[in-house]
């Protein structure tokens, strides 16, 4: 059987196919305060507290976002993706989202398996990682892409995503879907990445605007490619 090892086929995607850019820092003016006379010093050490205590309540207010593993269902559509977070995630980092296609007859049942595949990697790269389930057992089919799209924009809407490295990765039958979004919904996917997976249409013209990049893997003696 063949093995692939999906954390180094990921880091070579993305260190290949995507340019990860680093946001410039911003330095912030600060007036600094003038040697007070008399006895405006000690009322300004006395304000000092009061400020530290202002921004200890700020963080204390801040909502949590959940994170680890996490399995989720559209209460309006019934549909069902698990979700993985990295315990290290913060908020005032912009995490890259991969959308993992499942293979068909896999539906609901690989999260946990391929949560500890990306572990270390989306800790490590800041990525967050969620599987979208499939209505039929058989695999996935263009028509649920709409659906599919609104999961990834609520995952979307609640953490923060860098909208440059959104990428939809799947094998087998999985891949083939990864390819039918990452052509048809440019807006929300910037990269494909597939394993064993066939191109069931032909490739669309490239968009100036809305570049997608992609990385293929498929084994010499693959029957099916």
């Amino acid at each position: 059987k063949r093995r692939f090892t999906l954390k180094k086929l990921l880091a070579a995607l993305f260190a290949a196919a995507f340019a990860l850019t680093s946001a410039g820092a911003f330095a912030a003016a600060h007036a600094g305060a003038q040697p007070a006379k008399d006895g405006k010093k000690d009322e300004m050490k006395k304000d000092a507290p009061k400020k530290d205590e202002a921004k200890k309540d700020d963080k204390k207010d801040k909502p949590k976002v959940e994170t680890g593993f996490m399995t989720r269902t559209d209460a309006a559509l019934g549909r069902e993706y698990w979700l993985y977070v990295p315990e290290n995630y913060d908020p005032n980092v912009s995490h890259g989202l991969i959308v993992w296609f499942h293979q068909a007859g896999q539906g609901g049942k690989d999260g946990e398996k391929m949560m500890k595949t990306f572990k270390d990697f989306a800790e490590d790269h800041h990525f967050i990682v969620m599987g979208p389930k499939s209505v039929a057992e058989a695999g996935w089919r263009p028509g649920e892409t709409e659906q599919v799209v609104q999961d990834v924009k609520a995952v979307m809407g609640q953490y923060t995503v860098d909208r440059t490295r959104v990428v939809a990765h799947g094998q087998a039958n999985g891949g083939e879907m990864a390819f039918y979004v990452g052509f048809n919904v440019r807006d929300v996917f910037r990269g494909v990445c597939t394993v064993g997976a066939t191109l069931g249409n032909p490739p669309k013209d490239n968009i100036a605007n809305q570049p997608l990049s992609f990385f293929i893997s498929g084994g010499d003696k693959d029957p099916v490619i």
